[in-house]
């Protein structure tokens, strides 16, 4: 369901398009000596030398099955550090290759990797916006994973689908299951531009553990409880009130002011928020991809009464109605 979309012309249909989100990467890139004794990365424009590169450090291209292409470099890549080194307008990336290619000369190993940080600006991609649509034989579901520096997730994917999950891992105990279809990882949408494994090892800095909040497509089979995003938090809110201060740690209260137009900007499936727009009053009060509510004004939200309904019957002020949120 989309709400909150500009005015639509009565001529031809708008489309709403997210603006680039520049996010931060960690790459890995394995340098290999070739018999000429040259090193060569793969970027560049027409090169593969990075000569090419503008002052800020910018791939403009990458040459297929290059070390660049192998370790998810894109063009438009902005490189800002070379193994913990900042990169600038004079320490260069064809600076930083240079160096490593006498490190080389003065070792025996053929090879050597360097981690870059890498800025990358990416558009939410087409399949993205195809996932959130609802599907009778699926439903899209808030994972909770759990990761640790130094131990596997036990997640096999073939690009975004998990296709093996080890028993007992992270991925399993996070209640991942082969099948799942990995939409966005902690807000961002993934796709060809951001990977599952590129996020997995874009951990925050300075932790061991973290957690990363994931929305997956999942089938629905004979076994899955339909009201599942609902049914555990509700079960366990009866005899609190609002102004209850006892709430579970993950639930959170959100009031929404209705605009005259009704339109609060943010699509749902269910019960759970699948985007929302920047700016808008959802986006102002909070709301964000991946919560779900769980009561609109103490009426609990189930699958007869649903956050599209009650959003249908949304009234503009006096009273702006307050949401209990439950947020992974």
């Amino acid at each position: 369901m989309e709400t909150g979309s500009p005015p639509r012309s009565s001529s031809a249909p708008r489309t709403i398009s997210s603006p680039p989100r520049t996010i931060k990467l960690t790459v890995f890139v394995d340098l290999h000596k070739e018999p000429s004794g040259e090193i060569r990365l793969g970027v560049g424009a027409g090169t593969q030398d990075g000569s090419r590169l503008n002052v800020v450090n910018m791939v403009k291209t990458v040459v297929p099955d290059s070390a660049a292409a192998r370790g998810g470099l894109q063009p438009g890549d902005v490189v800002s550090t070379w193994d913990g080194e900042p990169l600038t307008s004079s320490f260069t990336l064809s600076s930083a290759l240079a160096l490593e290619a006498k490190v080389l000369d003065a070792t025996t190993q053929p090879t050597k990797r360097v981690t870059l940080e890498v800025m990358r600006q990416i558009n939410k991609p087409k399949e993205h916006e195809e996932a959130i649509k609802e599907q009778p034989d699926s439903k899209l579901v808030t994972v909770r994973l759990s990761l640790r520096s130094g131990h596997k997730s036990g997640l096999k994917l073939q690009g975004r689908q998990v296709i093996d999950v080890t028993a007992d891992s992270l991925a399993d105990k996070a209640g991942l299951r082969v099948g799942d279809v990995l939409h966005s990882w902690d807000g961002i949408p993934l796709g060809p531009q951001y990977t599952p494994q590129q996020a997995m090892d874009s951990r925050p800095e300075a932790l061991s553990d973290w957690t990363a909040v994931l929305l997956v497509r999942r089938e629905v089979t004979d076994d899955d409880d339909t009201a599942s995003d609902t049914g555990s938090a509700i079960s366990g809110l009866s005899g609190l009130s609002l102004g209850s201060n006892n709430w579970p740690s993950n639930l959170i209260k959100i009031q929404l002011k209705v605009p005259e137009s009704k339109k609060l900007g943010l699509r749902v499936q269910g019960n759970t928020v699948v985007d929302v727009y920047e700016g808008a009053p959802a986006h102002v009060a909070g709301l964000r991809q991946g919560d779900v509510v769980q009561t609109w004004d103490e009426m609990p939200l189930t699958n007869s009464f649903t956050l599209r309904d009650a959003m249908e019957t949304a009234k503009v002020g006096p009273h702006d109605p307050v949401l209990l949120v439950k947020r992974y």
